[in-house]
């Protein structure tokens, strides 16, 4: 039996809009109060759908720890909400 269900709020990553990792299983609710009344539908399809602009590799030219490069995935998305 899968346990991600009874695990959902410890594995949740909070929300991407304003970055604050301490919201969980309430981001409909911080949606609601926080971002001027964003529906949860409507944060999902920022995320999941869209069509994408660019999704490319970037080196950032600086290295980290020794002789490893800083490489940064660049994903732009354009999508509409409607208001």
């Amino acid at each position: 039996m899968s346990r991600t269900k009874k695990n959902a709020q410890r594995f949740a990553s909070g929300c991407k809009v304003c970055g604050n990792p301490d919201v969980g299983r309430g981001i409909s609710k911080h949606l609601e109060g926080a971002h001027g009344g964003l529906r949860l539908a409507d944060y999902k399809k920022c995320f999941n759908g869209g069509r994408v602009v660019v999704d490319k590799l970037v080196e950032t030219g600086t290295a980290a720890r020794g002789t490893q490069k800083v490489v940064l995935h660049v994903l732009v998305r354009k999508f509409l909400i409607p208001i």
